[in-house]
């Protein structure tokens, strides 16, 4: 399977992708700018890195994002790449500079 991960830090990506890579997946990790996705895939290997402008090409993409981060993500793509793509949001729903959850209005942070 192949599988893009839009992480902006290792709270998630690292022990998701790890995890992906022992189960024989192909991971490409998206990060903010390059040199981070290249570090932390030289790290556990068997994976691509890219940009945040690189095309969406895999199929199952995972969002693992500070909610603070969602809408720079979506500004970096057009809505058409993720047609006909299974996206997972998982969302971190937390203010990192108080470490307190973020409710919205809108009763969601997906």
């Amino acid at each position: 399977m192949d599988i893009t991960l839009i992480s902006a830090s290792d709270m998630f990506a690292r022990d998701f992708a790890t995890w992906a890579v022992a189960g024989e997946q192909n991971v490409t990790v998206v990060g903010p700018g390059i040199a981070k996705p290249e570090a932390f895939m030289r790290d556990i290997g068997a994976a691509k890195a890219a940009g945040r402008r690189a095309p969406l090409r895999d199929n199952l993409i995972f969002l693992a994002l500070p909610y603070n981060c969602v809408l720079d993500v979506s500004d970096s793509y057009e809505a058409t790449e993720f047609k006909d793509k299974i996206v997972v949001d998982l969302t971190i729903h937390v203010d990192f500079e108080t470490f307190e959850p973020i409710y919205p209005e809108a009763g969601s942070v997906a």
